[in-house]
């Protein structure tokens, strides 16, 4: 039985309300991701946790998957290489409400976001709030690599700096989710190298001093990657994806208890 929302009938819709179902929405960008990766990496990512975490959950929660988000806000700075579409960050804020809003609007009171883009949290987070003030509605905003962190780091063949955008990562899941990626093209000249307590230079890192700085500005990139995709493994992805699925089941039972 499919678990996409938009295969369903609206009869098949009302018994999920009815269920008190919970209802995934996927959340990326189409954007460069170096010369290895395709332009949709990011929602090819989101789309694949998320119908995973549905496949796994459908038997304890009834759970559907929406069409993912495709495009999310990227900087300007970005568009030295070709491919980057960018929505502002207020319309696509208001564009997230308004999809929240139709799933409240027929009868849904859980909805976890499962974004794949680092620009977009901020927004989804400001969407949610949105949502709640309006509603009541308490929506689960999350990013697959928050989730994905302890078994990155036990997993991880690079140094940290070896994953912040295109990095062995996000490379390691398009080689187990897709035949897109084209290893030959791969690089670790844009290896994260810039340091300093400000900063986490890394996905899977942290700064002691928590400020915000812009990876875009810290570090100039030659090829649109910001990390070492060259020790990327579709075996590595399959761990990946293994490990973050688990914890979102988790999470999941946690969130439909409340």
């Amino acid at each position: 039985m499919s678990i996409l929302f938009a295969e369903k009938s609206w009869p098949e819709i009302d018994t999920y309300v009815k269920r008190k179902g919970l209802i995934i929405l996927p959340i990326g960008q189409v954007e460069e991701h170096g010369p290895h990766l395709p332009l949709n990496t990011d929602i090819v990512i989101a789309e694949g946790v998320s119908v995973a975490v549905a496949e796994a959950v459908k038997d304890r929660h009834p759970a559907l998957v929406m069409p993912g988000i495709w495009s999310g806000y990227s900087l300007k700075k970005m568009n030295r290489w070709p491919g980057v579409m960018s929505v502002r960050s207020e319309v696509l804020t208001e564009f997230i409400v308004d999809i929240m809003s139709s799933l409240v609007d027929m009868g849904f009171r859980k909805i976890l976001t499962i974004n794949a883009h680092g620009m977009n949290p901020e927004i989804i987070k400001l969407a949610a709030r949105r949502i709640s003030d309006r509603s009541d509605v308490h929506v689960a905003t999350t990013s697959w690599w928050s989730l994905a962190a302890g078994t990155a780091k036990r997993i991880r063949k690079s140094e940290i700096g070896g994953e912040l955008h295109a990095g062995e990562f996000e490379t390691s899941l398009m080689l187990f989710l897709t035949d897109l990626v084209d290893m030959s093209k791969a690089t670790n000249t844009d290896f994260m190298r810039y340091r300093s307590d400000f900063y986490a230079p890394d996905m899977f890192a942290s700064a002691p001093g928590g400020t915000a700085f812009s990876t875009w500005y810290v570090q100039e990139s030659k090829t649109g990657v910001y990390g070492d995709p060259t020790e990327a493994s579709r075996e590595t992805g399959e761990a990946l994806m293994k490990g973050t699925v688990e914890m979102y089941v988790r999470l999941i039972d946690d969130y439909m208890r409340m």
